[in-house]
Parts: structure tokens; C-alpha cells; sequence
């Protein structure tokens, strides 16, 4: 989801904030997580077409789940993570970068199975509306 801007605020400069959540809602608690990243240049998909670029490739990062993490518990186990890299660019700039994280798979590696969390949650709600 792109961040709106207020009226008359430069487009290119971040949202009041915005940089602050992404770091304490995700940089900082990812890099606690995963304290050591291998990167392994495994990014053999790159395309781009006008301003706009994209980079793929499996596993994209590999680390070391070492701290909690989206409610999971520290397991020590090795993490493939899935990742793509999108781009928005401008005069010779990144503008924007998404990057969507395959967060189901993650959290497969590290014993925690979400879709059998969504069924039973699924299932408890269904019951609960019954009455």
C-alpha cells in the first residue's frame, strides 16, 4: 500500500512517520530475528520496463531464526525465505520499494503452521456464531 502524502508535501519525501513504523514495526524486529543474513546473489530474475524494475530468485535470503519473530519463538533452525523486490524509480533514483515476503512459508520453517491456525480459528468462529 503506497503512503499518501499531505497537500503540498514533495512527493518524493517519505510521510510524517512513515519511515519510524517501518522500523519499529518491521526493520528492527526482523534484523533482532535474524540477526545474520545471507544474501547469496540468488536475485537471477531481474526485468524492469520504464520506471519500474523488479529482482527474483529462490531462496532469496537464508538466516538464522535467533529471536521471536511474529509471535514465534527462537528456533535456531536455518530460514529459506522467498522474497521478490519490486522498484519504483526517479531521476535516477529507488523512489519506493515493496518487497513481499512469503510469511506462510516462513513460518512453516519454523513450526508454526498458519493455515491449520486459520482453520481452527475458522471453525471456533463458525461454532461461536452458532451459538
Amino acid at each position: 500500500r503506497h503512503a499518501r502524502h499531505a497537500p503540498g508535501q514533495d512527493h518524493h519525501q517519505p510521510a510524517r512517520g512513515l519511515l519510524k513504523g517501518f522500523v519499529d514495526g518491521h526493520q528492527r524486529p526482523f534484523r533482532l530475528a535474524f540477526p545474520v543474513r545471507n544474501y547469496g546473489n540468488s536475485h537471477y530474475v531481474r526485468i524492469g520496463n520504464g520506471r519500474f524494475a523488479a529482482t527474483a530468485g529462490w531462496p532469496s535470503v537464508t538466516a538464522r531464526h535467533k529471536g521471536n519473530w511474529l509471535g514465534a519463538a527462537p528456533t535456531g533452525r536455518e530460514i529459506k525465505m522467498r522474497v521478490m523486490d519490486f522498484y519504483l524509480c526517479d531521476e535516477g533514483r529507488v523512489r519506493e520499494n515493496w518487497v513481499p515476503i512469503d510469511v506462510i512459508d516462513m513460518q512453516r520453517q519454523m513450526g508454526v503452521d498458519l493455515m491449520a491456525k486459520l482453520r481452527q480459528w475458522r471453525t471456533e468462529t463458525e461454532e461461536q456464531r452458532r451459538g
